[in-house]
């Protein structure tokens, strides 16, 4: 009968063991336990920021470095925002996503709302209401109803939104 090969010892993360190599003796105790699941994915939100009267849209999985981001106070912010100056701020933040595809999928709903072309912070917001209210947002997204969601408000509801309603899996937080 072989012998038994030499157990392999390596850094364990978040897709498996890296960097594995044989020991030249057994240990006494196992190092630690093996992660039962890959490291989970962040989660991921969906913001809508205003500045000057221009508004835009977009997902992240930390929303808070990412406006600073499209501030200029950190480097990668989008050519649009960036070209408006400083002075971004949350109007909302969707919270909830599981993954960034779901994210993605929820983002491009929202962008092609007809008509793509009327600006403003109320037609932005208006078809955010458009897209939480679908049964799926696009035709190869989850159900929406299976993807629990918190609409958080960064300022006071439009009073021009005060009319319109959610599905009651949506949460609404209003942190103002």
């Amino acid at each position: 009968m072989a012998p038994a090969p030499a157990p392999l010892v390596g850094v364990v993360g978040a897709y498996g063991v890296v960097g594995a190599a044989p020991l030249a003796e057994p240990l006494a105790e196992p190092l630690a336990e093996p992660l039962a699941e890959p490291l989970a994915e962040p989660l991921w939100s969906f913001y809508i920021i205003q500045n000057k009267g221009a508004t835009y849209a977009g997902v992240s999985p930390d929303p808070v470095k990412r406006l600073r981001k499209h501030n200029g106070e950190l480097s990668g912010g989008a050519k649009y925002t960036q070209s408006r100056g400083p002075g971004w701020t949350h109007v909302c933040l969707v919270h909830g996503f599981q993954t960034k595809n779901q994210a993605l999928q929820f983002e491009w709903a929202v962008k092609h709302v007809p008509p793509r072309d009327a600006g403003g912070l109320p037609n932005r917001l208006k078809k955010l209401f458009t897209v939480l209210n679908k049964a799926h947002w696009t035709s190869k997204a989850p159900e929406s109803a299976g993807i629990p969601l918190i609409l958080e408000w960064k300022i006071a509801r439009p009073p021009e939104l005060l009319l319109l309603t959610l599905p009651p899996y949506i949460q609404e937080k209003q942190l103002v």
